[in-house]
C-alpha cells in the first residue's frame, strides 16, 4: 500500500484513532426522585463513602459499572453527567431514560489522539485486507463465470494462475491408498469431505476455506467400498 493512501486514510478519519477519555463510574438507581435527594443528602457529606453506602442499602458490587467510555453510557444525560464530573465527585440526582441515579467517578483515564506513526501499521494491515478481499471476490466470480461457460478446472487454474491438482485417488480422511496426503494444504480434510459428498460428472459448489480462499474440485470416477 503506497504510504501517500495511507496517509490520506489518516487525515480523512483522525477522529477514529482517538483513544477516548474512560471514567471509572459507581452508579446508585432510586425509585424515585425524594429517595435519591435524601441519599444524596447522607452521601454528600460522608466521609467514608462506601461505609455510607452500605448503609443506604447498597453492595459494593451493585453500584460498579467498570471503566467506560462516553459511548458506553446509554442514557446521554447520565453520560454528560459522569464525563462533567471531577474525580471523587457525587453527582446530584439525575433524572434518566431508565430510573433516577446518583453517579460518582472514581478515576479518570485521559484521551488522547494516537499519531499517524502509531497507527500507520494497522491502517495498512486494515487496507490489505480490504484490497485482498475484493480481488478474493473478482477470482472467485471469474472462476465461476468460467465453470458455467463449461471450462474445465485445469483450463481455469491455467488462465486465473490458481493451483491445479489431478489427484488419483483420495479417501474421505483426505489420503491415498498407501495411507499419504494425498493433499498438500491445511484445510485437506474439509476438501476431501467435500469431495466425497459430490458425484462423477456432476459439478460442485465451491467450498469457502477458513482463510477466505476457496476451493473447486470435480470429482472423475468413484471406486466403491469394499472390504479388504
Amino acid at each position: 500500500i503506497p504510504e501517500e493512501e495511507v496517509k490520506n486514510a489518516y487525515e480523512q478519519d483522525k477522529e477514529k484513532f482517538n483513544v477516548p477519555e474512560k471514567r471509572r463510574v459507581q452508579q446508585l438507581s432510586f425509585p424515585d426522585k425524594a429517595a435519591a435527594e435524601k441519599a444524596y443528602t447522607a452521601l454528600a457529606k460522608a466521609k467514608d463513602f462506601k461505609e455510607a453506602v452500605a448503609k443506604q442499602g447498597f453492595k459494593e458490587s451493585d453500584i460498579e459499572l467498570g471503566q467506560l467510555a462516553r459511548k458506553d453510557l446509554i442514557d446521554p444525560k447520565i453520560a454528560d453527567a459522569v464525563f462533567a464530573l471531577k474525580k471523587d465527585e457525587l453527582s446530584k440526582p439525575i433524572e434518566g431514560q431508565f430510573a433516577i441515579v446518583l453517579v460518582r467517578v472514581t478515576e479518570i483515564a485521559p484521551g488522547k489522539q494516537r499519531s499517524y506513526e502509531e497507527v500507520k501499521g494497522e491502517i495498512k494491515d486494515r487496507m490489505a485486507e480490504e484490497r485482498v478481499s475484493q480481488e478474493m471476490q473478482a477470482l472467485h466470480e471469474k472462476a465461476e463465470n468460467d465453470r458455467s461457460a463449461g471450462k474445465l478446472l485445469q483450463e481455469i487454474g491455467a488462465s486465473l494462475k490458481l493451483a491445479f491438482h489431478e489427484i488419483a485417488q483420495i479417501d474421505r480422511e483426505g489420503k491415498t491408498g498407501d495411507g499419504k496426503p494425498a493433499i498438500v494444504h491445511a484445510e485437506a480434510a474439509r476438501i476431501a469431505q467435500a469431495a466425497f459428498s459430490g458425484s462423477a460428472g456432476i459439478e460442485s459448489d465451491a467450498i469457502e476455506l477458513g482463510d477466505g480462499g476457496y476451493a473447486w474440485n470435480d470429482v472423475l470416477a468413484v471406486t466403491p467400498e469394499k472390504q479388504k
